[in-house]
């Protein structure tokens, strides 16, 4: 995390490559299509769809509304009907995620925000479709896709096992839960130049099959690049080493059970990192802090340290110079939008592109990740606050390279919870 600039330069340079797990859910006849469709009728309230106006957002909401009007050239009122409604679509999924845990097959904002689905490992609850009814727009309810993404998780976490070999430098994998398939790439630590050598890789790696029939283990040799944190490059963050030199962005303030308040970033920002400075937006003052506790592998990039000598309040950055309240928290999944801001690249708002997202480097794994739609993020923006209006959605971790395109990545608030007991400050 510490080298210099012309060592990473250096780094990038290098020619890599990778070897790539491909997991994909197959029938006796071969690679599955499509899937069966226990309900094949979407649940269809779209005349409700222009209902919706801006002023029945909140003032964040809308802001963000707005921006991604800007970027995607939509009308005001386009806008909001693509995106004013999700909201109650995430909280309709994460309570059936929550339900149905071994069931849930994943949940979709389609057709750019004209629509949505939800799948199901079997047959369709029916709490879903009561659920569903109150959505201004169609949702299609999936049965019958015969995995659920928590299967998928768990796979993936099995596979993600190479990373503690010694002959491997870094990794990235995740799953799609529309076709079952998971994807693996790893970047050995030594270069591999001849076929024999990538085929005693491939040998080397693969994978016992997984007990559902439905899933294959595949193996690939790729020489795309794999994750980087960006915690090491110079940016212009308001977490600062002791020395004084640009390092992180702070996530959302929190505290643990204790009662004990401090601020939350990515672990790797904490490697090597007892003490860190914070200073806000606008000034040269600053507080020393003290690390608290990290964590990676299941629960992401997270960490978290001490107030020092300020008082933490439920309020974040979204821009620069610019707060908001927090008020909670919350889950987006595929094709919801999400905004980031780093204090290197700012403020920018896109839309997710998959959950169940993992990689490593440096000797650390970081799984269960958010990749979003596009890579946006650059060096010093690592650590800092995904949300949506004055929902905190996640912690930025990074970039990988998945399904054909670099992507930033972030870290779900669950993980402050679940990994370092923490909660939210909140209004």
């Amino acid at each position: 995390m510490n080298a210099g600039k012309g060592m990473l330069a250096g780094r990038f340079r290098r020619r890599k490559v990778l070897v790539a797990l491909s997991v994909t859910a197959i029938t006796a006849a071969g690679v599955v299509t499509g899937v069966a469709y226990a309900d094949s009728e979407p649940v269809d309230n779209s005349a409700q769809g222009g209902s919706l106006k801006l002023e029945d957002l909140n003032p964040a909401e809308r802001e963000d509304v707005m921006e991604m009007a800007k970027q995607e050239g939509w009308s005001e009122q386009e806008a909001v009907n693509r995106i004013g409604w999700q909201q109650s679509f995430s909280k309709i999924a994460e309570k059936l995620e929550t339900t149905y845990p071994d069931a849930f097959a994943g949940a979709e904002v389609t057709g750019n925000g004209t629509g949505a689905k939800i799948a199901f490992a079997g047959a369709v609850p029916a709490e879903a479709k009561k659920r569903v009814g109150s959505l201004p727009v169609k949702v299609q309810l999936i049965g019958g896709k015969g995995f659920s993404e928590a299967e998928l998780n768990r796979i993936l976490g099995q596979n993600m096992g190479v990373t503690g070999r010694k002959d491997v430098r870094s990794a990235v994998g995740s799953y799609d839960t529309d076709t079952g398939e998971i994807s693996i790439k790893v970047e050995p630590e030594g270069r591999l130049s001849s076929a024999s050598e990538r085929a005693a890789m491939r040998d080397k790696l693969r994978p016992s099959q997984p007990k559902n029939k439905k899933i294959k283990v595949n193996l690939d040799v790729s020489d795309k690049s794999v994750g980087r944190t960006e915690a090491y490059m110079r940016g212009g963050g308001r977490l600062r080493t002791t020395s004084g030199a640009a390092h992180c962005t702070a996530a959302f303030t929190v505290r643990n059970s204790s009662g004990v308040r401090g601020i939350s970033t990515a672990q790797h920002c904490a490697i090597g990192r007892r003490y860190l400075r914070y200073s806000n937006h606008g000034t040269s003052s600053y507080t020393t802090i003290g690390r608290k506790g990290t964590r990676s592998g299941d629960y992401g990039d997270v960490s978290w340290f001490g107030r020092g000598s300020y008082l933490p309040i439920a309020r974040f950055y979204y821009t620069g110079g610019s707060t908001r309240p927090v008020s909670g928290s919350t889950i987006q999944y595929r094709g919801q939008t999400v905004c980031n801001y780093g204090l290197t690249t700012g403020r920018k708002c896109l839309t997710v592109h998959k959950r169940g997202v993992s990689y490593s480097y440096g000797g650390y794994s970081y799984r269960n990740l958010t990749a979003a739609s596009r890579h946006v993020t650059a060096g010093g923006d690592s650590g800092g606050p995904w949300y949506y209006g004055h929902s905190a959605v996640g912690v930025h971790s990074g970039r990988v390279y998945v399904d054909g395109a670099s992507r930033s990545v972030y870290s779900e608030v669950r993980h402050l919870r679940n990994g370092l007991g923490l909660r939210l400050l909140t209004t």
